[in-house]
């Protein structure tokens, strides 16, 4: 029996999510580009190379990952080694990313375009009104003016 809760917690370890980036760069727990650092001479991995929380030693994040094991996982999940020898595959994932991220500018802009569409008509809609009543007002104290001018001489 306790094999099996043995073998379970083998299967069943705390996955990491790892975020990396088109140029290979790890991610922290803050969301900073993660440091790469060697194993000093206290380790049993002496000279091994590892990632680590960039505000490390005050603030860090706990994060740390080996860096063979995080080659490992992406050559496992998206073959990253093949993109990696293949610049060009590399490069068109690059091209196609900035076209998704220009059609959300596009679109961004469309959006924002419209809003100011709307709002210059709000903003004119009140000054037209309100043109209109400065106007009457002042034919009306015109026409009053001319009739007092008449009536005193």
């Amino acid at each position: 029996m306790k094999s099996s809760s043995s073998s379970s917690t083998s299967v069943t370890k705390n996955p990491k999510i790892i975020k990396v980036d088109l140029e290979g760069n790890v991610y922290c727990n803050h969301d900073m580009v993660a440091i790469q650092r060697v194993a000093g001479r206290r380790s049993a991995r002496v000279g091994e190379k590892f990632y680590g929380c960039p505000l490390w030693p005050r603030m860090d994040c706990k994060f740390f990952l080996w860096k063979e094991d995080v080659a490992k996982v992406l050559k496992q999940e998206s073959n990253y080694t093949e993109i990696e020898q293949n610049p060009f595959t590399l490069e068109k994932l690059k091209v196609e990313y900035l076209e998704f991220q220009n059609k959300l500018f596009v679109e961004e802009n469309k959006s924002l375009k419209d809003e100011n569409k709307r709002l210059k008509e709000d903003l004119l809609l009140p000054k037209s009104k309100s043109n209109w009543g400065v106007t009457h007002v002042l034919g009306f104290l015109v026409v009053v003016m001319a009739i007092w001018l008449v009536l005193c001489h």
